[in-house]
């Protein structure tokens, strides 16, 4: 199953859960231009070791229902949900060792119009002869009446969108560009546009 999809599903349940909360939630999608995004990943052997792990994108739920900010990172061997700031140390670091085609961008969008609007047609789940790199998730592929944006445009750092659509993408941001603060960060992530 796609991260994407996985997340919206988390959405989906809350939202029948306990609607009323997902105001407070935001989905974050994390990626560059060149589809090489560095997290680290902490692996317990005989002392603490960490491995950096390349992804084309990764996507995070926040809740931040106060003065907190909680991170459901459904990939991620930290606890579930962990405090914000200490997701971003473990997990991001900092870009400021990073060569620039590694810096990590930020698209945020709130989680209401995520699940209003967010659509996976899979395709980022094929070869290119039409194959599955994975078998796909045993439910129909996620589709929303009307305008959809599909994971391909929400995962691209790039402002590619039309202003429609843009008008729901919250900020794109280069990780760098902010201290390790959560307080700032989660101003930053739910800085309106």
């Amino acid at each position: 199953m796609s991260v994407g999809e996985s997340v919206w599903k988390l959405c989906e349940d809350l939202n029948k859960r306990h609607p009323t909360q997902l105001q407070h939630c935001h989905i974050v999608f994390v990626s560059n231009d060149q589809r090489t995004v560095p997290l680290i990943a902490k692996v317990v052997v005989l002392e603490s070791q960490f491995n950096v792990l390349f992804q084309d994108y990764h996507v995070l739920f926040l809740y931040n229902p106060d003065d907190r900010c909680l991170v459901y990172d459904l990939d991620s061997e930290l606890p579930f949900p962990t405090h914000f700031h200490k997701y971003v140390t473990e997990t991001f670091r900092t870009d400021h060792i990073l060569k620039p085609e590694y810096f990590r961008y930020f698209r945020v969008v709130p989680a209401p119009l995520f699940l209003q609007h967010f659509a996976s047609d899979r395709r980022h789940m094929k070869r290119a002869d039409g194959s599955w790199i994975h078998p796909p998730p045993n439910y129909p592929s996620i589709s929303n009446p009307g305008e959809e944006i599909i994971l391909i445009l929400l995962r691209a750092m790039c402002n590619n969108m039309d202003d429609k659509k843009k008008a729901w993408i919250v900020y794109v941001c280069c990780a760098n560009t902010f201290e390790m603060d959560e307080k700032k960060y989660c101003f930053f992530f739910v800085k309106e546009a």
